[in-house]
């Protein structure tokens, strides 16, 4: 029996320029999908709800990311 006919093909490493499924948000940040989903839960990012799914802006997470950048607390030379 051929296991790998009923494996969906891997996702296009495309990324479209505006909006993003979870899936796809979890693959821009390098993360799970759940995680992208808790912080949308948790409206730590802005998202849009269509139906059931969940729509977020690439602008929307670059910027999360931004904020969450820890400072460089001295040089090392």
């Amino acid at each position: 029996m051929n296991r790998d006919r009923n494996k969906k093909p891997p996702e296009e490493r495309i990324v479209p320029d505006t909006w993003f499924s979870l899936q796809q948000a979890a693959q821009y940040m390098g993360c799970t999908h759940k995680f992208v989903k808790r912080l949308c839960q948790l409206r730590s990012i802005p998202y849009a709800e269509l139906g059931h799914r969940y729509v977020l802006k690439r602008d929307d997470l670059d910027a999360f990311v931004e904020s969450r950048k820890k400072p460089v607390l001295r040089d090392f030379k």
